[in-house]
């Protein structure tokens, strides 16, 4: 017998499906129920909800659907396969309207997170450093830092921490004993709140990672791609439109240089050419002869130089 809370939840979930057309999958690992409740709370002033579930009973309502749309509506059936395979992890839905941008949403929601105590067995995020310096522990407490390896002294009635000490490394578990001594320090090294996944637009599945990606980042991958084929086409010797302009440039600088070595025919990008030819040729020589002339110099300083050393040095030695 079905439980009437199920039917429920299959009702407003079909309700929202035939309403929104776009839906976000968001992770709520390690995210309190108070922080859940308070971001739906902001969110449903905009018209955008958050529909939580267990994975069974979600996937039970979107097949119970599908098979539904299969013979009615074939294209609406194939979109509610691809939701399906959203459905992974700890997971909601966030039903959002046409007219909200899914690309600021998903900012305002992952940018929103929570300092929080360490939980025991925990993937740690970040790297945890204690800080050295007093802890406002009894020395009663001793014991429990030296099965830390932390190495401590007695100061002033308290614990205090000699050296700066990594407590937990980087996407490794948090040991109970580590989580105890955080919570004992009053340290909350981690930040948690909602994640957004999964990113569903008008039948497109898509990851919420791709939002990320600008336009400079697209047109540079673009010149990257156009350059490589270019280069391409080039080695191939295939013309084609991204490797003709190369060719044309390369006949051109032949010309150019064909017209160097004639002394009578001549054009007018030629003379241009020509000119600052000279020109850079004018500078390359006055910097070569500013470059002797210091050198000359440098060598007669130092000739006077080694003059004036020797004949001191003879006027010592006629004093002794």
């Amino acid at each position: 017998m079905v439980r009437k809370k199920n039917i429920k939840y299959g009702t407003k979930l079909n309700e929202y499906l035939d309403k929104y057309n776009k839906i976000l999958t968001i992770e709520v690992t390690n995210v309190g129920s108070k922080k859940i409740s308070q971001t739906r709370s902001n969110l449903r002033k905009e018209n955008i909800h958050i529909l939580m579930g267990k994975n069974t009973l979600i996937r039970k309502v979107l097949r119970d659907r599908m098979t539904h749309l299969e013979s009615s509506n074939p294209e609406a059936a194939v979109a509610v396969a691809s939701i399906v395979k959203m459905v992974v992890g700890n997971i909601g839905f966030l039903f959002v309207p046409k007219n909200v941008s899914i690309a600021e949403l998903r900012a305002k929601i992952i940018n929103d997170k929570v300092q929080t105590q360490v939980k025991a067995g925990v993937i740690a995020p970040t790297n945890v450093i204690i800080p050295a310096g007093p802890t406002g522990q009894d020395p009663s407490q001793t014991s429990f830092f030296q099965a830390l390896d932390i190495p401590t002294k007695i100061n002033r009635g308290q614990i205090e921490i000699v050296d700066d000490v990594k407590l937990v490394n980087k996407n490794e578990k948090v040991s109970r004993s580590a989580a105890e001594l955080l919570v004992m320090l009053d340290i909350k090294p981690f930040y948690y709140g909602i994640g957004v996944n999964l990113i569903y637009d008008n039948g497109n599945v898509y990851h919420s990672e791709v939002l990320d990606i600008t336009e400079d980042d697209v047109t540079k991958a673009f010149n990257c791609s156009i350059r490589e084929a270019a280069a391409l086409c080039l080695a191939l010797e295939f013309p084609t439109a991204i490797s003709v302009p190369h060719h044309l440039l390369d006949a051109y600088k032949n010309m150019l240089a064909i017209g160097l070595n004639c002394g009578s025919y001549t054009w007018n990008n030629l003379t241009k050419l020509k000119e600052n030819l000279n020109k850079k040729t004018e500078i390359i020589v006055s910097i070569k002869k500013k470059n002797v002339d210091k050198t000359v110099i440098e060598e007669e300083s130092s000739t006077v130089a080694d003059a004036l050393f020797a004949s001191s040095n003879s006027s010592n030695e006629n004093s002794t």
